[in-house]
């Protein structure tokens, strides 16, 4: 949700410097726009600036368009139409730059900053905001540069840099009073304020110094969004002691947002008075306030009124949250349906960022996702259910997960329209496609327990709960994959607790179904281990099973491949290149695949380019595509990259090189990438691993968690070749064959050599 004391009055002082020149024709819809704006009403003011725009271009006033586009974006901004708000600004920007204007220029690069920053691309907003505010010192604009500082702050403050934040802050109070702008002075000193919250006892001067400037403005729109902010910012942490500092934000909170709602329904601002009753119902939650429910049920009401939907999902949230407090499961479940389908809605234009890893969306509004699923699950568990509701409350919860999953990884690829080879994996019913023997397990990984959904060939369901603590569970998951990448002795105990928690409750279900192929979902940390290296006591997993790996059933596509030739491209690296230590064995590999595929095509070291590849992938149709070279997936899409000999092949190159060429309506079989790594307990960079074959177009891909011994991935893959080529021979059951025979070696007996290979996306 936007922090409206931040993220205000930014493209808005571009108008200010052009003002007497606006034509007579386009004065009425800018004071209308201008009006609408400082009453609250967006949609209105968008209108009047759209009117606006057009009646300047008409009498030719470039600057007066200018003015009324960057406006309007920054309208689209505080409504949370990110997109929208993007267009009109760089249209703006365009024109300044055009006419040479240094201040139009400092004023809409510090509007496209404080975009970027809502956004969370905080290296581009800095960016931005750096030179906004280095035009507005030169060209002397105290009131742009008051702007532009306190946004700088917030990049900052985001950017784990307090100290920096605070200076930005003190430079935007100091410019705001030099340009006599009280409003931009209030909330220069919230953000200080701002980033002081953890500061303990010190936090209480500095809102105070926050409020007694915002009681200093004029009753408006921008006096009761400050009021709302200070009313937020003071509340209390969910899991405070109810100390005396406690007793002394909460008073600050109700105070504040009190004082906020009041000014909003003077105002007939809907979507402030919003705000104010939502944060005032998420407080009074917090402080076991019996008037919460009345609270958020009038935030509802008048977010929809407003057309709010980017508030509506999270006052219902709070809504749910407190039906389920108060034991009434069935207003929860309908609470977080509502919630989770207003936030489907928004989602495009809701901020991410990642840190150490996790990505802030799954932080932030995942939990409105889980606590729908086990609130499904719970239900589905109510004794003497009928059994079609059983089973429609359970592919409910499977698909609740598989919204968050598809999200996750169109967010790693910053795609929010990636979809696979093919589109309808999942039926709308939920539905699946498997072959024979085959079984999908769904692992739901809730606080106090996994829930472990099982569907079979003909879509029989069954439901297994796992009692075991998340934080237990996770921390084992970090000490297999530790244990696992490093080589060391001490696998057994992890993998067994693992298999305990995960297989076991199921296996003689699966057992009395014949499943040789298992289909798994991991979510979160779970992604970050080869399944297959589940220990039972005697035999590995992948002894049993065939293992293969889904994103998510929405982004795989279930088809069997028709029959066709395997016409195969070979590439890689054997050579040390660009820092990056050789791969002696790759020759042996690229030479064993070679041999047992009758139509291939070999691309190494010198003649692995980035060009020759490119123009391979643009002129054949290959079936498979096998590259053996270093690779990273890291924390997001930009750093995720395959070695050439002359440069990195990102994901970007690969899916326009194959989901995007002219042969896409045959969509590439198997992407094998044989030696790329994810960091070590990085959920994100495997979320990344885990959705590759999407982002390339291909039917499935076969990486590695982690960078394998060359030796034994020249063993490896050319097994695996000879066995794909058996008829009948599915991918999953190959891989499985191959690493059976690489588990023989008692140099590679350790499940660190073999299990790392992953089959991802159709096992078929």
């Amino acid at each position: 949700m936007p922090d409206f004391a931040a993220l205000r009055r930014l493209a808005l002082l571009a108008l200010a410097i052009a003002a007497p020149t606006a034509p007579a024709i386009a004065a009425p819809a800018e004071t209308e726009a201008a009006e609408a704006y400082r009453t609250g009403d967006l949609l209105a003011a968008t209108r009047h600036w759209t009117e606006a725009a057009r009646l300047c271009r008409i009498a030719g006033d470039t600057s007066g368009e200018t003015d009324a586009l960057a406006s309007r974006g920054e309208v689209y901004q505080t409504m949370g139409q990110l997109h929208d708000a993007a267009a009109d600004l760089a249209s703006a920007l365009t024109r300044a730059q055009q006419a040479k204007d240094p201040a139009r220029i400092a004023a809409i690069s510090g509007a496209q900053g404080s975009l970027a920053f809502q956004a969370r691309d905080l290296e581009q907003a800095r960016t931005l905001l750096e030179r906004s505010l280095d035009l507005a010192r030169t060209t002397h604009l105290p009131a742009i540069a008051a702007a532009s500082a306190n946004n700088l702050g917030n990049v900052e403050a985001a950017s784990g840099n307090p100290e920096e934040a605070e200076q930005a802050y003190t430079e935007a109070a100091a410019a705001a009073r030099e340009a006599g702008d009280r409003a931009l002075l209030a909330t220069a000193l919230i953000n200080r304020a701002r980033i002081g919250v953890s500061r303990g006892p010190g936090l209480l001067p500095l809102l105070d110094d926050a409020a007694r400037a915002t009681s200093a403005l004029p009753d408006g729109h921008e006096k009761a969004l400050d009021l709302i902010a200070i009313g937020h910012m003071a509340e209390p942490p969910r899991l405070a002691p109810h100390d005396a500092l406690f007793k002394a934000r909460t008073r600050i909170a109700y105070d504040s947002l009190q004082q906020g709602a009041r000014l909003a329904a003077t105002l007939h601002d809907p979507r402030a008075s919003s705000l104010a009753s939502g944060y005032l119902a998420e407080l009074q939650e917090l402080d076991a306030n019996r008037d919460a429910a009345a609270s958020v049920h009038r935030a509802i009401a008048l977010a929809q009124q407003s057309g709010a939907t980017d508030l509506l999902y999270r006052w219902e949230w709070i809504n749910a949250r407190l039906a389920n407090a108060a034991g009434d499961r069935p207003t929860a479940i309908a609470a977080y349906r509502r919630s989770v389908a207003a936030l489907e809605t928004v989602r495009q234009d809701i901020p991410t960022e990642y840190v150490d890893g996790r990505s802030s969306y799954r932080e932030t509004v995942g939990p409105i996702y889980f606590e729908l699923a086990d609130l499904l699950l719970r239900e589905a568990a109510v004794p003497h259910r009928d059994e079609a509701t059983v089973a429609a409350l359970l592919v409910e919860s499977r698909n609740t997960e598989e919204a968050l999953k598809t999200v996750e990884v169109r967010e790693f690829f910053r795609d929010p329209c990636l979809v696979g080879s093919t589109a309808g994996a999942a039926r709308p019913n939920g539905d699946t496609a498997f072959g024979p023997r085959t079984a999908l397990l769904y692992p739901i990984v809730l606080p106090d327990r996994i829930e472990l959904l099982l569907t079979f060939p003909d879509q029989h369901q069954e439901r297994v709960t796992s009692p075991v603590l998340q934080q237990d569970f996770t921390e084992t998951v970090r000490a297999e994959r530790t244990a696992l990448e490093s080589g060391a002795p001490n696998y057994l105990p992890q993998a067994a607790r693992l298999y305990d928690w995960l297989i076991r409750p199921i296996s003689e279900t699966l057992a009395s179904h014949q499943i040789q192929t298992l289909l798994i979902v991991p979510d979160g940390v779970l992604r970050t281990i080869p399944l297959a290296a589940l220990y039972d006591g005697q035999h590995f997993l992948i002894e049993t099973y065939a293992v293969g790996t889904l994103p998510s059933l929405a982004l795989t596509d279930l088809r069997r491949a028709p029959p066709a030739s395997r016409r195969v491209l070979l590439s890689g690296i054997s050579k040390a290149v660009q820092g990056y230590p050789a791969l002696p064995f790759v020759n042996r590999e690229l030479g064993a695949v070679s041999s047992v595929s009758a139509n291939a095509t070999l691309l190494q070291d010198e003649r692995f380019q980035l060009s020759s590849v490119e123009a391979a992938l643009r002129t054949v149709r290959y079936r498979v595509v096998h590259i053996a070279s270093h690779g990273e997936f890291g924390g997001d899409a930009a750093h995720t990259f395959i070695l050439t000999y002359d440069s990195r092949l990102t994901l970007d190159n690969l899916e326009q090189d194959i989901k995007y060429s002219k042969f896409s309506e045959d969509p590439l079989d198997l992407l094998v990438l044989s030696a790329c790594s994810t960091a070590a307990g990085d959920d994100r960079a495997a979320l990344g691993l885990a959705g590759v074959a999407v982002k390339a177009g291909a039917r499935s891909a076969v990486a590695t968690l982690w960078s394998t011994n060359d030796e034994a991935a020249a063993s490896l893959f050319p097994a695996f070749y000879r066995e794909l080529a058996t008829p009948g021979m599915t991918k999953a059951r190959a891989l499985q064959r191959a690493q059976l025979d690489l588990m023989q070696n008692p140099r590679f007996h350790h499940p660190g050599y073999w299990a790392p290979f992953l089959l991802i996306g159709n096992w078929m």
